[in-house]
């Protein structure tokens, strides 16, 4: 089992949401509000 991070930086809304993709999963981990932009960490756990 793999181990992928996602850095996602959103400037315009609040929160965003990782969606499940091809039977992989993604879990938001935490998230960090740096100069009035959040950046979501996302965990994915992907199969081999």
């Amino acid at each position: 089992m793999k181990l992928q991070f996602l850095l996602s930086m959103n400037r315009n809304t609040s929160r965003t949401f990782c969606l499940q993709n091809m039977g992989n999963e993604c879990h938001i981990v935490s998230y960090l509000d740096f100069h009035s932009e959040i950046l979501y960490l996302c965990l994915f756990f992907v199969g081999t």
